[in-house]
């Protein structure tokens, strides 16, 4: 009886062992399937420019244009459904007129590692804010928003001053 007695407790702790291990597998698989999820993230950087506009009818430094690149980061295609410029506190400069801004149509989808770049003309920019008493240079931060309803903003930022003249080159 003591043999038989010991031959079964082997066989449950063997399979008390299994069952760890079992555990353990499936853990690990599991916290690697949620690593992989996470890092399919839609990501999408954003960058604000200064930029001259050059070409067929433009003379050099005579059209200033602001320019809002959107970068796809991540590992899966992301929709973009607008473009801006955010000022302070909130508020944001969205230009309807095409004549004013050029860029691919909206909405986009972009694809993982690629960008899309739009550009907005300096006079617009101060055409659009003449209406605001404006005393101070202040920062604009670019701004793409996308198919989720997240707006994702530039980190980096560009100045405008009231002072600027239309055209001028800083």
């Amino acid at each position: 009886m003591v043999g038989l007695t010991s031959g079964v407790m082997g066989i449950e702790v063997a399979s008390l062992i299994l069952a760890i291990i079992a555990v353990l597998g499936v853990t690990i698989a599991l916290a690697w399937r949620l690593v992989d999820w996470r890092s399919i993230h839609r990501g999408v950087r954003v960058d604000i420019r200064h930029a001259v506009a050059v070409g067929e009818g433009h003379g050099v430094g005579e059209h200033r244009v602001i320019t809002v690149t959107a970068h796809n980061v991540g590992r899966g295609p992301v929709s973009l459904t607008g473009w801006g410029l955010r000022l302070p506190h909130g508020l944001d400069v969205v230009l309807v007129e095409q004549l004013a801004s050029s860029g691919p149509a909206l909405p986009l989808t972009l694809q993982p590692g690629n960008e899309a770049t739009w550009h907005m003309t300096h006079d617009a920019v101060m055409a659009s804010l003449a209406d605001r008493p404006i005393k101070r240079a202040f920062a604009l931060h670019g701004f793409v928003r996308l198919g989720t309803g997240r707006t994702a903003l530039s980190k980096q930022r560009i100045t405008i001053s009231p002072l600027e003249v239309p055209g001028e080159l800083r």
